[in-house]
């Protein structure tokens, strides 16, 4: 499956003749907000504390990559790369973590917040696909 990240690629570089990684993991970012939304709506009531943890802490650090996007140069320093990696790994291992719990596995919705989760996943790994390397000067 296409992930949502090669289409805004491509459509940005087809409407502007190319794209930079800031310009298309804010718009992926973008995307991926709202289904963070879509997981706590899926959820059980009888879950949905573990679930809404889990969701701030994944806003928390799409916050953190999002800030660090915004004021991207072309060669970001190290340490805002390294914030980002971070981030992106902290959102993988929290996701992860939600489709482990034993209420989301037995959950009526189980098949659709697995879907979501790897969705977002998904993203996330493009994003950190697509992160720049530190520049000599930088590193």
């Amino acid at each position: 499956m296409k992930k949502f990240w090669d289409k805004v690629e491509t459509a940005f570089k087809k409407l502007f003749g190319s794209t930079t990684w800031e310009k298309t993991a804010s718009s992926v970012l973008t995307y991926v907000g709202p289904l963070l939304e879509t997981l706590v709506a899926l959820t059980d009531p009888a879950i949905a504390p573990l679930v809404t943890s889990i969701v701030n802490t994944v806003r928390s650090d799409l916050a953190t990559v999002y800030a660090v996007v915004s004021g991207a140069t072309a060669t970001p320093p190290t340490n805002e790369l390294q914030a980002v990696t971070n981030a992106l790994g902290s959102i993988q291992t929290n996701l992860a973590a939600l489709l482990s719990a034993a209420g989301v596995k037995n959950s009526a919705n189980a098949a659709k917040i697995t879907a979501v989760v790897d969705t977002i996943i998904g993203e996330v790994q493009a994003i950190a696909e697509n992160i720049p390397k530190a520049s000599a000067a930088t590193a």
